[in-house]
């Protein structure tokens, strides 16, 4: 990390991504196309996932710190580039005191933490202020934040965990130790809020100052690592046109305007009941109780629904007239634009009454928001009751057709929907846009703000997720679109590519997509389907205790939060009962896992393709106990299986190597498809995999003459070490491209969708997802063609570097290793574009005489400033001649039983399944439900060896369509029994 002091007459153009320009904001559906005329949007740098020397030396630095100091084991999650500190640091528990019992009790406590860690966090306790205490889950966290010459300075905050029988869980850092900024200003408020005023089209009529200039210490990043400091004037500015809450930084000491960024970015007794749309138009009307529904009883007074939506009222008997509007303890909708909704009736004592709206005292826009907030309240009950923000009140005007209308919804302390248009729909129709915009108030109670990287967005969408099950977000956004929406939490996105430098509501969906991807996890093992089934639940308590404990401001703290709040024996470094969903659901989406430093570690690298079918295939693995304990004899177990059949188990042996064991799957036929994980216990009861989240992954290679990959599923190939991905976006990725200017629209195989692309959506320019600022690598399978002769390869590239304000001056880079990935050698090297699918061929003895243990790379890089880069790859050949002895007599043409991955996945409304099956016999493929039952038997009966193919289009066994979601589909025959799983969307 490096400094830069300024004095007066210094400023800076780029902003730290991990702050965030306002305490309390406002939040938007859809990006304003006008916010681009007056915000000053800064660049964001990767500053937690850079890899850098003085990022690996600080870390080492600070474990080597706490191990000397606490014994144990420790790890650093995150390291802040900008300031020099660990984000996150946990280990070995370490015991403080016997119990924490109070706000004051953890404060003491925490400031010893502090001071006695002064080199691992580098604060002073003089300059540190207590923010906040939260207390859940058994676990307490003491927030500070950073003060100098008593300003606060904004990012800049201490953390410690301690739990509730006195263990030390975690400390973290992001204090700026070396600020130098002349605390006193030469800029007046009254001055820096005329400039403020002045920078925008401010009409004093209707236009005014709703937060007064306050003074902070701005830390401005130059670069992943590099930091200058302001003082600056933070004050918010509301206008009416352009419609905006303008959050802006003036400096202090010269007046210029920093950022600036718009906060508003685009029921007597009886029951009730209404006639809502669950989940929006889309879904057609259902009648359904109005919980928590204010009722007026004439000269008795009001009283309010319960939970149930039932009524009751003591009074003085005969009849009594009653009135309700649309209003409740949690809500009130107010229509912006015509009559409110109000019912009128007379109640009898003693006789049920029904208070009741529908179309004729109603608009549906006025039903489906009070519906909503209902809902969430339900939804917050089910696993944090006495959470604040869902137990106050709201106000949600509907209707609108000011501000950003059409076509939006956005939150601002009040939540707020567009009137429906001829291409829009009613936003306060869609109740998932409803729960989207209250969870920006969530965000903001919990954090303070809407966070950095798109996370106020991403947690709005992740609440309509959980109460809706549908990853799809707005459906219906689009007058009478129910099928696309316009975000999709079911996706590829990486972090830090598709986060780092992206629109906010762009971003968030990474976010999203891992709490998507956790809550199926756990949904298979808990059940799911529904708002309030164990897994939903699970996955809620995860992605709220998380951010209640540790306030995430960006998108890896929250992923860590999730890890925190799981962990249920204060002690994180053995892991945490879910760690190894939460791992799958992280990498899914680039994040990293938190280390487990106490337990079994079985460490191994997956086995080559192979052309030999003569003799086996060894696996060698390492099994180590770490924190104690010792391997158990036998218990280092291989498990494999070929093409989808049973397990089969083979005991690993020592090998005479420290920790090594081995053993050796037998020779398969040309092919076959070869999976298989390690296992290994320690006398201590721990137990460890390879793959680390096995069998739900496994270690894959192929055994046959030739290999081809279309990329229409997951096999090998996979993308460079963090090292290698230095893009900032544009990584590789296996997606259906989006056109551009630099991309085509399909991939290169005929009845196929996917292939490796370099970023593949299209974005609002033909430079939003291309690749920039570093590169990007793709492996290709490892083959072990010893023995074999004859060998070529092709592949189908495309590639574009030809346009933008430096065009042709970056390279394209293929490469072909035959020692194992020791040395490289170049088979393209060229700065010359193809836009169009290129093929390439070679012979493999053109490069190296003697095909030893061979894999290919692409590099696809962004050297040059303005340059635009993309590239794509498909329809992998390599093929060969090998030594065919040892299975059979001669060469016959062997069918396998093998499953494929549908495609498309996920679709709607129809998809296609492949399968082969080795010999002709019994089978059925059969379609089943997240929680096991019988959706549609698609085939059952004898069948011929071979491939097959069959359409499933979306319908149960009855003929009705098939509920989005997650479903699984399973091929079984008399001799095996496999299943894959897919997506349907709606």
């Amino acid at each position: 990390m490096r400094t830069r002091i300024l004095g007066t007459g210094a400023w800076a153009l780029l902003v730290a991504a991990s702050l965030t320009l306002v305490a309390v904001g406002a939040s938007a559906f859809t990006p304003a196309n006008q916010d681009a005329i007056y915000e000053i949007r800064l660049p964001d740098y990767d500053f937690i996932g850079h890899d850098s020397f003085d990022r690996d030396m600080g870390m080492q630095g600070v474990k080597q710190s706490l191990a000397a100091r606490y014994g144990g084991r420790w790890s650093v999650y995150a390291w802040d580039g900008l300031s020099g500190t660990p984000r996150h640091v946990f280990g070995s528990s370490v015991q403080l005191a016997s119990a924490v019992g109070s706000a004051e009790e953890l404060d003491a406590l925490s400031r010893q933490v502090i001071a006695a860690n002064a080199d691992v966090l580098r604060a002073d306790l003089d300059n540190l202020r207590l923010e906040s205490t939260p207390h859940a889950l058994g676990k307490w966290v003491a927030h500070y934040q950073q003060t100098y010459h008593g300003i606060d300075v904004l990012g800049a905050q201490v953390r410690v965990a301690i739990s509730d029988d006195g263990k030390l869980l975690l400390m973290g850092s992001d204090y700026f130790s070396d600020i130098a900024v002349d605390p006193s200003p030469a800029v007046s408020a009254a001055m820096a809020e005329a400039l403020a005023k002045e920078s925008l089209p401010f009409d004093p009529s209707t236009d005014s100052v709703s937060a007064a200039p306050k003074l902070f210490v701005l830390p401005l990043a130059l670069s992943e690592s590099m930091v200058e400091h302001h003082l600056v004037w933070r004050l918010t500015v509301r206008t009416a046109e352009p419609f905006g809450a303008w959050e802006t930084l003036v400096d202090a000491h010269t007046g210029d305007i920093l950022a600036r960024d718009n906060q508003i970015e685009f029921a007597y007794g009886g029951d009730t009941t209404t006639e809502a749309q669950i989940y929006g138009y889309c879904d057609g009307i259902t009648t359904t109780t109005m919980p928590y529904l204010n009722i007026n009883v004439s000269g008795v007074g009001t009283t309010a629904s319960d939970a149930l939506g039932d009524w009751t009222i003591n009074g003085t008997g005969g009849n009594r007239s009653v009135t309700a509007a649309m209003s409740g303890t949690y809500v009130t909708v107010i229509n912006q634009n015509g009559p409110e909704a109000a019912f009128s009736g007379t109640a009898s004592e003693n006789v049920p009454f029904n208070v009741y709206f529908d179309d004729s005292n109603a608009r549906h826009d006025e039903r489906d928001t009070f519906d909503a907030v209902n809902d969430i309240k339900a939804f917050f009950d089910l696993f944090d009751p006495s959470f604040s923000y869902s137990n106050a009140h709201i106000n949600a005007y509907v209707n609108r057709t000011d501000g950003y209308c059409p076509g939006n919804a956005w939150w601002d302390g009040t939540i707020n929907f567009c009137a429906g248009t001829t291409s829009y729909g009613n936003t306060g129709e869609l109740q998932q846009v409803v729960h989207h915009e209250f969870g920006h108030g969530v965000q903001a109670a919990i954090l303070g703000s809407q966070g950095s990287q798109g996370l106020g967005e991403g947690n709005g969408d992740i609440l309509g997720n959980l109460i809706t099950q549908d990853p799809i977000i707005g459906r219906g956004f689009y007058l009478n679109n129910c099928t696309s929406g316009i975000r999709n939490s079911v996706n590829n996105l990486q972090y830090p590519g598709d986060v780092v430098g992206q629109e906010i509501h762009y971003a968030g969906q990474v976010i999203a997509g891992f709490n998507w991807d956790l809550m199926v996890l756990l949904q298979g093992i808990y059940g799911g389907g529904s708002w309030d089934s164990p897994g939903t639940v699970e996955a809620a308590k995860l992605w709220h205790f998380g951010r209640m404990l540790l306030h995430p401001s960006t998108q890896p703290d929250q992923v860590f939060s999730a890890f925190f709040a799981d962990d249920d024996n204060n002690d994180l470094d053995d892991g945490t009962p879910h760690h190894e969903q939460i791992c799958e659901a992280a990498m899914n989406h680039g994040f990293d896992c938190p280390e487990v430093l106490v337990g079994v570690f079985v460490y191994h690298e997956s086995i080559p393709y192979s052309g030999n079918q003569s003799s086996g295939y060894a696996v060698v693995g390492q099994a180590v106990s770490l924190g104690g304990g010792a391997i158990v004899t036998g218990s280092v177990q291989m498990h494999y299986r070929v093409d989808g059949g049973s397990f089969s188990t083979l005991v690993m042996g020592g090998t005479g190597n420290p920790d090594e064991f081995a053993a050796t799957i037998p020779a398969q036929s040309f092919g076959s498809v070869v999976e298989y994980y390690i296992e290994a216990d320690n006398d201590l009861g721990g137990h460890g995999t390879s793959p680390t989240n096995a069998p739900t992954a496994l270690h894959y290679f192929q055994v046959n003459d030739n290999f081809p990959d279309e990329m229409e599923f997951d096999t090998a190939w996979h993308t460079g070490n963090n090292t290698e991905e230095t893009a900032a976006t544009g990584r590789w990725e296996r997606a259906d491209p989006q056109a551009t200017g630099a991309q085509p629209e399909d991939d290169h195989t005929a009845t196929g969708t996917d292939c490796w692309v370099t970023g593949p959506l299209a974005g609002s320019s033909i430079g939003a997802y291309d690749v920039d600022s570093g590169q990007t690598v793709l492996y290709s399978p490892r083959f072990d063609l010893v023995g074999a002769s004859d060998v070529s390869i092709s592949y189908w590239r495309w590639y574009s570097n030809d346009q933008g304000s430096n065009p042709g001056l970056d390279y394209w880079t293929a490469q072909i290793s035959n020692d194992d990935g020791a040395t490289w050698t170049n088979v393209e090297y060229t700065q010359a574009s193809s836009n169009a699918w290129v093929q390439v061929m070679f012979d493999l003895q053109t490069y190296f005489a003697t095909p030893g243990i061979v894999q290919m790379r692409f590099i696809a890089s962004d050297d040059a400033n303005g340059s635009i880069v993309e590239a794509l790859v498909d329809d992998f050949l390599l093929m060969g001649t090998f030594d065919l002895t040892g299975v059979g007599d001669g060469v016959t043409t062997q069918f396998v039983t093998q499953l494929d991955q549908n495609s498309p996945n996920p679709f709607n409304p129809k998809t296609e399944i492949r399968f082969s099956l080795q010999q002709a016999g019994q089978a059925s493929l059969k379609i089943y439900d997240a929680q096991g039952r019988l959706v549609r038997s698609l085939v059952d009966g004898v069948l011929q060896a071979g491939e097959q193919r069959v359409t499933w289009d979306g319908s149960t066994a009855s003929g009705q369509r098939a509920a989005s979601g997650v479903y699984f589909y399973r091929l079984e025959t008399p001799e095996s029994s496999v299943s894959k799983r897919m997506v349907l969307l709606k």
